[in-house]
């Protein structure tokens, strides 16, 4: 299979043009003007459909200088076992005007398209059309019209639909052997309940010259964006501390659990956005000074005091578990939230859940996939919130041991063998679950058309520091 690639890059004295993510090694573009830059590889044929993702980037002197926008980076589509040759006609993403609409808020909550079409039918000589459009909610989609009867005549009632199976990115094929060349088209918004076109984009006539495609050719353009007159996206939200939304089920605290019910009260009340304090672990004395959420310990870390009980299991030990529903109603009655109890209460319902459960999780799958992804701050911060109660005083500078950073030293202290892992490994177990919960209400959220939002832990303890500043731990 061959795969050509086509961009207008206007470069200086000594830049050169390369394609980044396609193979191990970017690979360089020729040009013979420095204006218009191209390349031709051979790639496997796959066996099953496959999507291939680029980017490009500038280089001089063997450095990188410069990287187009990739938030969403460039796709190829290749259809198994396919012996097609595709051209591709790109132009440079910079950052786009809109960025916000290209955020998780927007494109899989506020804007979501949940049920994407497929992608569009391959012909043996094909002209496909891309293009970005975020502000299209899953109600409409784009369509292309165009000066041929196979892209409607400019008839708008007859535009081709395009498929948002990658979206914010838009994609139409279009049979190129119906096709006169040169041709000119045109972006449509199209309502698909009404089945009827809105507007015309906000562009003059778009111009494609004669690709002079062959037979088993797709020619694949790139047309960057559509503009359309569209009202600014406006919604309603409210900001409220997750420790506040208690309910009858917590354990005398707002938890993750808890959030479910906000985002159904939010939109019983047509909002779209919550967003939350910090919910970052503060925990240095143990007392209600910890309470302010401005003081984190770990940027990354999440307050064991948020953890929804309920959602951990229940414990087999039935007179314990009968005394902390007990508890639970009792705490709960309280007319304030009483921090130290609560974190009390929960200290000892982890400690008793891990006991039951923790060795079978942690030699989970799923833990293992979320340890990797998370060690680089899991493991310090563990160790740190260990030391801290075993040498009862966050301030490192104070312990008799450890008050120099030493990443050896975390790792013999993070080993399963030592005497030191159950004492540490408890805070795995204990963000994992966190982790669960938090991901649980908001793809819960997500799929309601809600945004939740976090607030940046802005303030951060002064004993957790970066590593190297002579200290033992940073999260």
């Amino acid at each position: 299979m061959i795969v050509s690639f086509h961009i207008e890059y206007r470069t200086s004295w000594g830049e050169e043009v390369y394609i980044a993510n396609l193979f191990p090694e970017p690979v360089r573009l020729h040009t013979i003007d420095g204006i218009h830059w191209e390349t031709e590889v051979e790639i496997h044929s796959p066996e099953q459909d496959i999507d291939l993702t680029y980017s490009y980037q500038i280089e001089c002197d063997g450095k990188i200088i410069r990287r187009e926008w990739d938030n969403f980076p460039r796709t190829l589509h290749l259809s198994g076992n396919s012996r097609k040759v595709y051209r591709i006609n790109d132009a440079w993403k910079n950052i786009p005007e809109q960025l916000y609409l290209y955020s998780s808020a927007f494109t899989e909550s506020l804007l979501a398209h949940p049920d994407k079409a497929e992608m569009p039918m391959s012909y043996k000589s094909g002209f496909v059309i891309k293009a970005y459009a975020p502000r299209i909610n899953k109600d409409y989609c784009l369509a292309v019209c165009g000066n041929q009867k196979a892209l409607g005549n400019w008839n708008p009632d007859k535009a081709v639909l395009m498929s948002d199976h990658n979206f914010p990115e838009w994609i139409a094929e279009i049979d190129a052997s119906k096709l006169k060349f040169p041709l000119e088209y045109k972006f449509i918004l199209y309502n698909r309940k009404e089945n009827r076109a809105e507007c015309w984009e906000n562009n003059p006539n778009r111009y494609v010259a004669d690709p002079l495609l062959k037979t088993n050719e797709t020619f694949i353009i790139s047309d960057r964006y559509a503009h359309f007159s569209i009202p600014t996206w406006k919604g309603t939200g409210v900001a409220i501390p997750v420790f506040s939304l208690k309910s009858a089920k917590s354990f005398g605290v707002g938890d993750f659990g808890d959030l479910q019910l906000m985002i159904d009260w939010a939109v019983s009340t047509h909002q779209r956005v919550i967003q939350i304090l910090p919910i970052n672990d503060t925990t240095m004395t143990h007392t209600w000074t910890d309470s302010y959420p401005y003081n984190s310990i770990s940027i990354y870390a999440f307050h064991p005091m948020y953890a929804d009980l309920s959602q951990m299991g229940t414990l087999k030990d039935k007179q314990a578990e009968a005394l902390f529903r007990q508890k639970q109603k009792e705490i709960n009655d309280r007319p304030a939230i009483d921090y130290e109890a609560v974190n009390q209460l929960k200290w000892e319902f982890f400690h008793l859940i891990f006991r039951q459960e923790g060795e079978t999780l942690l030699a989970s799958d799923a833990f293992k996939i979320f340890f990797e992804a998370n060690k680089e701050w899991l493991q310090p911060y563990a160790v740190f919130s260990y030391l801290r109660d075993a040498y009862h005083t966050p301030n490192f500078r104070q312990w008799p041991k450890y008050t120099t950073y030493d990443t050896h030293e975390i790792e013999r202290m993070c080993r399963p063998e030592s005497a030191d892992y159950p004492h540490i490994s408890i805070y795995y177990y204990i963000q994992y679950h966190l982790h669960l919960q938090l991901l649980a209400a908001t793809k819960y959220a997500r799929k309601h058309g809600v945004v939740l939002k976090g607030d940046i832990p802005i303030g951060i303890s002064a004993t957790v520091l970066k590593p190297g500043q002579s200290r033992i731990i940073s999260t």
